[in-house]
């Protein structure tokens, strides 16, 4: 027994010696010298697969005191460690086995210049596996025995380096292959982490190209958030600041960032005029009433003999003349929503009503056939269509994911409503005996922006309805620019919705009224039967309703509504919408490095909503796939 324990101690020691080894190769490579862009570029890959290697290391006990291997196929480990260090550091192999000369230089690396950021100029605090991997690396260079010599490319071949890659992604994917399957699961989900932070904390075109074309993004659905993000600095739609290498703007979440070098061409060409012409004639479109509805805001029509869906937005007059461009520029970009996980109608263009300040995006419906649209807020308010749980999860999951898609790529939405929430089926189809709902998609785009505090905000809707499902920082005089967070309190609205298959309004105007009944128990509130729909009944109950609402929103968390969510949709979906609704509060407390471990004034704003995110979308997925 003390002779296996002694050499699997062996086996432990021996792997640490390697991986600090192939740790060793990752840094001299993606650090070497010469070949400019195109070398620093696959440094960003080199840098990625050691990130890989990282989180192996870290689930598998490497970096435990005292370490430790808690997989079972240590002849395996050994073997793809020794491969992959031979691999990364030895210079007969890079030029036999991949045609890559380097040369080790006389210079010394003296300390890790990136010790506190990833992709050479991206800092990540709020993400816990990118912490781990900078200050793992860094006692990985402090307890080096030997010095560590300077790389410099005497040959550089893209095709050849491409094939190093692929390889050092295989002994990646042979290591992550011991795991657990639990732990491969938290690999992976710490890798899409990261990268979804990377995509909105930079605004450098070149890194969003590799993320996009380069890198194992595993998840598909990041890989389009960081086309979206790419598209709208081709769009320049965000400042792409000086030398046209994506600088962003100073602002709550964001600080200037560059991941490659600030000198030299952009990899994308800057386009004096890269959006297409997206204004559509408005002589084409075919409305089904002749006098148009002022107070309409979706409508059904035909354009160009093609059944189409409008989103009408009024732009007022002082403002028009610098907004029309920003209507040209997110109609562009809306073009571009080709992922379903945006859950999204494509837009086809947008019009101006002559005469008028009105303006209209045009959307492609899903179905080309004639169809029937009804909104979330339709539905909630029928009386007949009582979705499963399993159909309310699948809505919520879809709604939750576009949020999560949107605000990666660094876009928030402004108007999420349960009618903004569109639904679609045959016009010969009955709604009311539907067995299953059909997909959900979010529209609403009229007020999406930049998440920038510079950038020219609108305020998302007057009427009363749309400031229903705002948070009450953005209602105030002395109102605070819009967020995240303002979005996630707005999805959290609509979930409870969802889940308790009630409109909000009518939820809020009955707690209202029975709380303001002076003969009501408070401690025995009911919610309305279900097809119940209530209306105010004038201004001052609008105000009432106003007043009230947080309290009973705060019901939904801890009193009796939230026990009523919790008997509709269980616990964790409970959870999701507190998370949503007082997403606000929790960013006020983000927990940020003290300042001698090379953090910046700036990171007191580093934005954790994307992490919170993340967990509710992850919560949804768990639920369908288990109920």
């Amino acid at each position: 027994m003390a002779e296996f324990a002694s050499s699997i101690a062996g086996f432990v020691s021996l792997s640490v010696q390697l991986f600090d080894g192939c740790v060793k190769g990752f840094i001299l490579l993606s650090a070497a010298q010469g070949f400019g862009r195109r070398a620093e570029i696959f440094g960003c890959q080199l840098e990625w697969q050691h990130y890989h290697l990282h989180r192996w290391a870290t689930l598998a006990g490497l970096f435990k005191e005292p370490p430790e291997l808690n997989t079972p196929n240590l002849v395996l480990i050994e073997k793809t460690l020794r491969t992959l260090e031979q691999v990364l550091t030895d210079a007969d192999t890079l030029q036999n086995d991949y045609g890559l000369k380097i040369e080790i230089t006389a210079d010394e690396i003296q300390e890790l210049h990136n010790s506190k950021r990833l992709f050479r100029g991206i800092k990540i605090f709020s993400n816990n596996a990118t912490k781990e991997f900078l200050n793992d690396t860094a006692r990985v260079y402090q307890r080096r025995t030997s010095p560590w010599k300077k790389f410099k490319w005497a040959i550089f071949d893209q095709t050849k380096f491409e094939t190093l890659i692929r390889d050092v992604q295989f002994f990646n994917e042979q290591l992550r292959s011991t795991l657990h399957w639990t732990e491969q699961g938290q690999y992976t989900g710490n890798s899409c982490d990261t990268l979804r932070s990377l995509i909105n904390l930079t605004n450098d075109k070149d890194l969003l190209e590799i993320i996009t074309n380069k890198l194992d993004a595993l998840d598909s659905a990041i890989q389009a958030s960081a086309r979206l993000k790419q598209r709208s600095l081709l769009l320049e739609i965000l400042d792409d600041g000086p030398n046209g290498q994506g600088w962003l703007t100073p602002s709550r979440t964001h600080r200037p960032t560059s991941s490659l070098s600030p000198s030299g061409p952009s990899m994308i060409p800057r386009q004096a005029s890269p959006g297409r012409d997206l204004r559509r004639d408005f002589k084409f479109l075919r409305r089904s009433s002749s006098i148009a509805d002022q107070t309409l805001y979706h409508e059904v029509a035909s354009y160009n003999d093609q059944k189409v869906v409008l989103e009408w937005k009024t732009l007022p007059q002082h403002t028009e003349r610098r907004l029309k461009h920003r209507i040209a520029a997110v109609a562009d970009l809306l073009s571009g929503l080709n992922s379903p996980t945006f859950h999204s109608l494509k837009c086809i263009g947008y019009l101006k009503e002559p005469k008028t300040l009105r303006y209209a995006y045009i959307f492609q419906p899903p179905k080309d056939d004639e169809f029937s649209l009804r909104t979330l807020q339709d539905l909630v308010a029928g009386d007949v269509l009582r979705p499963s749980i399993n159909q309310r999860l699948v809505i919520a999951s879809a709604l939750t994911e576009t949020v999560l898609q949107l605000h990666t790529a660094g876009w928030l939405h402004k108007s999420i409503r349960s009618d903004n929430v569109l639904f679609f089926q045959s016009r010969k189809a009955d709604w009311s005996s539907l067995e299953n709902i059909p997909e959900a998609y979010l529209g609403g785009y009229e007020f999406a922006r930049w998440d920038n505090m510079l950038e020219t905000t609108e305020a998302p809707g007057a009427f009363e309805h749309s400031r229903l499902y705002r948070h009450p920082l953005s209602l105030s005089e002395d109102r605070i620019p819009f967020c995240k967070a303002f979005d996630l309190y707005s999805l959290g609205c609509v979930l409870l919705e969802i889940g308790l298959w009630r409109p909000l309004l009518t939820m809020i105007l009955d707690w209202t009224r029975k709380h303001l009944d002076s003969t009501s128990n408070s401690s025995h509130y009911r919610l309305p039967r279900r097809s119940t729909n209530l209306n105010p009944t004038g201004i001052a109950e609008w105000e009432s309703i106003f007043s009230e609402k947080e309290n009973f929103l705060y019901s939904a968390q801890s009193g009796r509504v939230a026990e009523e969510l919790r008997f509709c949709m269980g616990r964790a979906y409970t959870g999701v919408v507190e998370k949503c609704l007082n997403a606000a509060a929790a960013a006020s407390y983000v927990s940020v490095p003290p300042a001698d471990e090379g953090c910046d004034e700036n990171d007191s704003n580093l934005d954790i909503s994307l992490d919170l995110q993340q967990e509710c979308l992850l919560t949804l997925r768990s639920l369908i796939d288990h109920i």
